[in-house]
């Protein structure tokens, strides 16, 4: 009984935190606020938020093959370790059923991010064709 209680305080103080925090992202901060003038629109400075790095069409390709890469090299070493996970559980399963089905799921779960890795690069290829319209700036390679 004691450790129902400690169950529900814990879920009412979690609920509580939940609530305040996004509370706190919905008022407006003081010394952002006295950055902006009435009448001007804040730059990135003005708010002490750094400036985005997209400012060209080629800046946006470099930024999503950027992020296209980062995605492809970490799906590639997840697999690869979803897959030596479940090489040990095939060698030490001994029988057990269930230890294999678990060493079947990781390789299909390897299979699934070789899969998001390789489509990770045909999104890349995909935004960087649909940008490069004639007058686009951005040349067809």
């Amino acid at each position: 009984m004691n450790f129902q209680k400690i169950i529900k305080n814990s879920k009412k103080i979690l609920t509580f935190f939940i609530l305040f925090s996004n509370f706190l992202f919905l008022v407006p901060h003081p010394l952002a606020l006295a950055a902006i003038t009435p009448g001007q629109v804040p730059t990135a400075g003005d708010l002490d938020v750094t400036p985005s790095p997209v400012n060209s069409p080629q800046d946006l390709e470099r930024v999503t093959k950027n992020a296209t890469s980062g995605f492809y090299v970490s799906f590639f070493i997840l697999a690869v370790l979803f897959i030596l996970i479940a090489a040990y559980k095939y060698l030490f399963a001994m029988g057990d059923v269930e230890k294999l089905k678990s060493a079947r799921l990781m390789l299909i779960y390897a299979a699934i991010a070789i899969a998001v890795a390789l489509m990770a690069v045909s999104f890349e290829l995909i935004i960087k064709n649909f940008l490069a319209l004639p007058n686009a700036g951005i040349p067809n390679q």
